[in-house]
């Protein structure tokens, strides 16, 4: 039996956290136990209970109430964000070099499984335990002058056994090629005879990525003006309240547009925002295509979803969406920031319902070749090659 840590590292239950899940959920337990250890107490440990998943909270106040993790991905960090890199860099020296040995001093597991590039913080007192993979789920990008980069890589490639990217542009990006293996992110494939059969007249379309500037949230408020009036926009993920926005934000630059935004949103008689939902694939279903129009480079979960549910999807041209979406094949691809060209795309699909069927029979296939469950027998035999080494 080998004994696996996972360590993850915040509150929310994103596309990290799922993934993760999701690689538990078909690990063989014949052969593997898994342990979650969550440094921060949220939903997701209802989550993990409900699954029958192992898992563990520090008692580490540190981690608690003061751990901001450093993230070094797209889109990073701007100028003005500088007192908020401050802080998150001193979290994780205080980590690296000293509250993730005492959290890690009386653990014992064969291998240790660090959910992020955020935790590099977390490699070198993984190392001196066990056998350590990290896995890269996010563009990792280079900075104003590549010091962070530099100093991320240098943690990875000395204290990684292995390394995980869900993309070939995560991997490249890292550029480690001797330390890390390609496996895509998965998820349950729907049996052909349950997809759903589309409904000609429910014209809404699935966007699942909140307020966030990087998922696009901007763009598609603006594609709002140009979209055919019978076409309806169900907005899923996390935005704000009408309070979040008194005191300093009512004068802080990108707050002030995120609160004009939100209000565009919640004015328009085609945008239906139902907020944050664990039920994402139904979602899916009941809508007839999704749209991810990220302004960052990322690899939309989402998409992948859709696809398992035999439905099509419009994403933007960043790197790595092209491993997903084959441009007029399963899908369509349009310029990032670009709120006029997402709207005509929204109209074209609606206006040729046969593409609806076949781009979504083509990312169907797509999925059970590259997305399924199946995945999951890679990852297992990167841990078993760790123990043998």
């Amino acid at each position: 039996m080998i004994n696996v840590l996972f360590i993850h590292h915040t509150k929310s239950i994103g596309g990290a956290a799922i993934s993760m899940i999701k690689t538990i959920e078909f690990l063989d337990r014949s052969k593997f136990k898994p342990v979650v250890l969550l440094l921060k107490r949220s939903e997701l440990a209802n989550v993990l209970e409900e699954k029958n998943i192992e898992y563990l909270i520090t008692s580490e106040k540190f981690y608690i109430k003061y751990y901001s993790f450093f993230s070094h991905y797209e889109p990073g960090y701007k100028w003005y964000d500088i007192f908020n890199l401050i802080p998150k860099s001193f979290c994780w020296i205080l980590s690296r070099f000293h509250f993730s040995k005492k959290i890690l001093k009386d653990v014992d597991f064969d291998i240790i499984h660090l959910n992020s590039s955020v935790l590099t913080d977390f490699l070198y007192a993984a190392k001196s335990k066990s056998k350590t993979v990290i896995h890269i789920r996010e563009a990792i990008a280079k900075g104003y002058f590549g010091v962070r980069k530099s100093i991320m890589k240098r943690q990875i490639k000395r204290y990684a056994d292995k390394v995980i990217a869900i993309s070939e542009d995560n991997s490249t990006r890292l550029n480690l090629k001797n330390k890390t293996s390609v496996v895509y992110n998965f998820i349950e494939i729907l049996d052909k005879t349950e997809l759903k059969v589309k409904s000609q007249n429910n014209k809404s379309v699935l966007y699942v990525g909140g307020s966030s500037y990087i998922k696009g949230f901007y763009t598609l408020i603006d594609a709002l003006d140009t979209l055919d009036k019978n076409v309806n926009i169900i907005f899923a993920g996390s935005y704000p309240s009408r309070n979040s926005f008194n005191g300093i934000k009512k004068y802080i630059p990108k707050y002030v547009k995120q609160r004009k935004a939100l209000q565009k949103m919640r004015s328009c008689k085609q945008a239906v925002e139902i907020g944050f939902s664990n039920e994402i694939s139904q979602l899916i279903m009941d809508t007839e295509f999704l749209i991810s129009p990220f302004s960052v480079e990322h690899f939309s979960r989402p998409i992948i979803e859709a696809f398992a549910n035999g439905k099509t999807a419009i994403g933007s041209n960043v790197e790595g969406m092209n491993e997903i979406i084959d441009h007029k094949v399963n899908g369509l691809i349009v310029q990032k920031n670009n709120p006029e060209e997402l709207a005509n795309a929204i109209n074209y699909l609606f206006k040729n319902q046969h593409l609806l069927n076949e781009y979504g029979k083509h990312g169907y296939s797509k999925a059970l070749n590259l997305f399924s469950p199946n995945n999951v027998k890679k990852i297992e035999f990167i841990y078993q090659n760790l123990i043998v080494l």
